[in-house]
């Protein structure tokens, strides 16, 4: 029996999570979104994408679901982020509010947080996400035979907040 994937946080921040457990069939979870009257935006052999939002969630904007062998494997989480250069401390409070909520529930992570010191500062922080100059990442690994990351970052054209739960290949 596949492990539930589950979260002790409300189901505005964590919505996937309540539904969905590693090792379903991409059958099977087409099922939990056609209930939700959602059809998926994109889907290949190995992949289902739901978006604007996947649920009714304030600040979900994309939902990237993987399959290995038809088995749902990881689950690939983006918040919405604002695009202009003010927001680069939101951004980053964002991403450090989910943080804590994913330490009251994992305990600390393995934490990466930099950013090239030409950017380090109010006026350049968000060009350099979006030059891919600095990210913010969590890392818990081994929880319950899943890895969970937490990263704010940029990929040239936009900023981004993903969470990922991601079966561990050796479980």
């Amino acid at each position: 029996m596949p492990e539930l994937i589950t979260s002790n946080y409300s189901k505005e921040t964590f919505p996937e999570l309540l539904t969905l457990s590693f090792g379903m069939t991409k059958t099977e979870v087409k099922i939990v979104y056609q209930k939700k009257g959602l059809r998926p935006l994109f889907e290949r052999s190995d992949r289902l994408d739901f978006i604007s939002p996947p649920v009714d969630v304030p600040q979900a904007a994309e939902i990237n679901l993987i399959f290995k062998d038809d088995w749902l494997v990881a689950i690939y989480q983006y918040f919405e982020v604002e695009k202009d250069d003010a927001s680069a401390f939101e951004h980053i409070a964002k991403y450090r509010d989910l943080k804590d909520q994913l330490v009251a529930k994992y305990g600390l992570p393995e934490a990466l947080e930099f950013m090239e010191d030409k950017f380090n500062n109010s006026k350049s922080r968000l060009k350099g996400f979006k030059l891919k100059k600095g990210n913010y990442a969590s890392i818990w690994r081994n929880i319950s035979g899943m890895d969970v990351f937490l990263v704010l970052g940029g990929d040239g054209l936009d900023t981004f907040i993903r969470l990922t739960y991601k079966l561990r290949s050796d479980s």
